[in-house]
C-alpha cells in the first residue's frame, strides 16, 4: 500500500540518502524510521523539513492518499476524539490530521477528518480555521449526509452559545431547521431529538419559555413513540425546569418521577444525584420548606468527582436555607463559600448562581451592614441586567427596591 511513510522511504532511496541526511538533525533517525514504516506521523513542521531534505514539495509526499490509509487515519481520530474532554486534549488529534488536512478527498472520510479538525481549532477560538468546517459541510452536503450536516451546524450554533450570544446561537438553529424544511431533508431520529433539545434550550436561553415548553414536549412526545432515550435526562430536567418556574407541582412531581426512574434505569449515580439537586431547589426556592432542605443536604453523599460538579451548588441552597432560618451569619459564611462556575453558560443556571450575591445582599441587611447590602445588590443587579427573565431575576430587582428604600430611611 503507497502511504506516506512508504512514499518518503522511495523517495530517499531514490536519491540515495540515509535516514540520517533526511533527518539532518531536525528529527531523530528513529523518528524517520518510525514515519517510514506508518508507526509514527510527522507534524507539519517536520513534514515541510523532509520534503526540503529531500528536495520535493511537501504535496509530492502527500500526494493522493488512497482511501484505505485515510479509512486507518479516521479510525485512529474517531478514537482520539472520544477521549477529548477539554481543547487542550485535542492536539495528538491536530498533529495526526495536519500533515494531511490539505490534500484529503472530497470523501467521507475526508469530510468528518475536516470535522475534526475544524472543530478543534474553534474550541480554541482560531476562527481562521471555520474553512475546513465549511468544507467539511460542504462535502457532506454533496454526499447528501444531512444528519451530518445538521451536527456541524448544532456545533457552530453552541460556539455562539458558549460566548453568550444566545439570540444567534437560536438563529442558528432556526437557519437549520428552514434548510431542512425547505430542502426536505431526512434526518435520523436522533438527530431529530438532539435538534429539538438544542432549541428548547435556546428559547429558555433567550426567555421565550413558552415557546421553549412546546418544543420539549414535541422533543419528549416523540422519544416516547421512538423509544429513543439517549438524552431523556436532558429533556426531563428541561421539563422540571419549566414546572418549577411556572410553580406547576403536578407536572414537576410526574417528570421528578420520570427522571428518577430514568436513573434507576440507567443505573447511573449521578444523574441520581441531579434529581436530588433539583428537588433541594425545588424546596428551598419555591417551597420554601428549609429545614427539609437542611436534612436533604445533610443526607447527600457525593463522590469526589461529584462534589466538584455539584459542591457550590448545595453550599448555595444551604446557605438560602439558613437565612430562610433567620441564621444570617451561617448562611451568609455558607454562601460567601460558594463560586461561580464559568463553565455553565446557559442562563437559567447563571441565574441561579447570581442568587449568590442577592443573598449576601439580604444577610448583610439583617446584619446591619447596609453599604455591603447595597455593594452586593449592585453587583446582583448588573449580572441579571444580561439575563433573560427569570423568578430570580424578579427576586433581584424586588431586594434592589428594598435596600434603597432602606438606604433612604438610613439617610
Amino acid at each position: 500500500m503507497d502511504t506516506l511513510g512508504t512514499r518518503i522511504r522511495r523517495l530517499r532511496k531514490d536519491k540515495q540518502m540515509t535516514l540520517e541526511q533526511v533527518a539532518a538533525g531536525k528529527l531523530t533517525k528513529g523518528m524517520l524510521s518510525l514515519i517510514e514504516n506508518g508507526k509514527a506521523h510527522p507534524s507539519m513542521e517536520n513534514l515541510h523539513h523532509i520534503a526540503l531534505q529531500l528536495g520535493v514539495d511537501v504535496s509530492d509526499l502527500i500526494g493522493n492518499q488512497n482511501r484505505e490509509e485515510i479509512r486507518a487515519i479516521l479510525n485512529k481520530a474517531e478514537v482520539l476524539w472520544e477521549k477529548i474532554n477539554s481543547p487542550q486534549e485535542g492536539k495528538p488529534l491536530l498533529d495526526l490530521i495536519d500533515p494531511i488536512v490539505d490534500s484529503l478527498p472530497d470523501t467521507y472520510e475526508g469530510a468528518r477528518l475536516l470535522e475534526f479538525y475544524g472543530k478543534i481549532h474553534l474550541l480554541h477560538e482560531n476562527e481562521e480555521m471555520l474553512t475546513h468546517l465549511e468544507k467539511a459541510e460542504h462535502i457532506y452536503k454533496k454526499l447528501h449526509l444531512h444528519n451530518e450536516v445538521v451536527n456541524i451546524q448544532i456545533f457552530r450554533s453552541e460556539l455562539h452559545f458558549l460566548k453568550h450570544a444566545f439570540d444567534e446561537a437560536l438563529s442558528d438553529i432556526l437557519k437549520v431547521r428552514k434548510e431542512i424544511e425547505v430542502n426536505d431533508w431526512h434526518l435520523n431520529k436522533m438527530t431529530k431529538i438532539e435538534l429539538d433539545y438544542i432549541e428548547a434550550a435556546y428559547y429558555y436561553a433567550v426567555g421565550d419559555y413558552e415557546e421553549g415548553a412546546k418544543i420539549t414536549k414535541k422533543a419528549l412526545d416523540y422519544m416516547n413513540e421512538t423509544h429513543i432515550y439517549h438524552i431523556a435526562r436532558e429533556l426531563y430536567v428541561l421539563a422540571i425546569v419549566e414546572a418549577t418556574m411556572n410553580g406547576n407541582e403536578e407536572r414537576w412531581n410526574y417528570y421528578m418521577r420520570k427522571l428518577k426512574q430514568f436513573a434507576e434505569f440507567t443505573e447511573n449515580p449521578t444523574f441520581t444525584l441531579h434529581a436530588e439537586i433539583l428537588t433541594i431547589h425545588y424546596f428551598c426556592q419555591y417551597k420554601q420548606q428549609y429545614e427539609d432542605v437542611l436534612k436533604m443536604i445533610e443526607n447527600i453523599k457525593l463522590t469526589t468527582s461529584e462534589a466538584e460538579l455539584f459542591k457550590n451548588f448545595i453550599r448555595l441552597e444551604e446557605g438560602i436555607a439558613l437565612f430562610g432560618l433567620k441564621k444570617y451569619e451561617e448562611a451568609l459564611s455558607k454562601i460567601q463559600q460558594c463560586k461561580i462556575d464559568s463553565i455553565l453558560p446557559h442562563p437559567l443556571d447563571l441565574s441561579n448562581q447570581y442568587r449568590k450575591f442577592t443573598f449576601q445582599a439580604l444577610c448583610y441587611l439583617e446584619l446591619g451592614n447596609l453599604k455591603m447590602a447595597q455593594k452586593e445588590i449592585n453587583t446582583a443587579v448588573e449580572l441579571f441586567s444580561k439575563m433573560p427573565p427569570t423568578p430570580e431575576k424578579q427576586f433581584t430587582m424586588e431586594t434592589y427596591e428594598k435596600i434603597k428604600k432602606a438606604s433612604r430611611y438610613d439617610n
